[in-house]
């Protein structure tokens, strides 16, 4: 219901509303276990020595690029009252983060460097899912 503009008619449809595919809140629960998932296989407690300039496969500069965008939607949402805002942005976020990690491997990359850029890329989608989703008072869950 969240994702709707105040101003629209709203139209419950129950089976979407807990589909883990798609523009749902579960969808977006799952996309963030996935990404925890991800981090605690790692078994890495900090990410160090970050070279950021080896994410050059356009759906890691797509993450980049959509994950600066955060602050300025949760500003747009809070000024104009409404949280649909937030919602579409962690809806985007999260099929980029999924095909993200459907194309290219994080944990099994080509040499450590990478793994460690592409950990971190995690780390900050999982983050900022978290964080958008405490704004919308939906509660992560760590593994599904």
């Amino acid at each position: 219901m969240l994702k709707q503009e105040n101003q629209k008619s709203i139209l419950f449809e129950p089976e979407k509303a807990i589909s883990f595919e798609g523009d749902s809140g579960p969808y977006l629960q799952y996309t963030y276990a996935r990404a925890k998932s991800i981090l605690r296989k790692a078994r890495q407690k900090k990410i160090n020595k970050i070279d950021f300039s080896l994410l050059k496969e356009s759906c890691e500069k797509e993450l980049v690029s959509l994950l600066k965008e955060f602050p300025e939607k949760v500003s747009d949402a809070a000024q104009n009252y409404s949280p649909h805002i937030i919602v579409h942005y962690l809806i985007s976020l999260a099929g980029r983060f999924n095909s993200f990690y459907h194309k290219l491997p994080v944990l099994r990359a080509e040499n450590k460097g990478l793994v460690n850029a592409r950990l971190a890329l995690v780390q900050a989608v999982a983050q900022v899912i978290k964080n958008g989703l405490l704004l919308l008072d939906i509660q992560t869950l760590e593994e599904m």
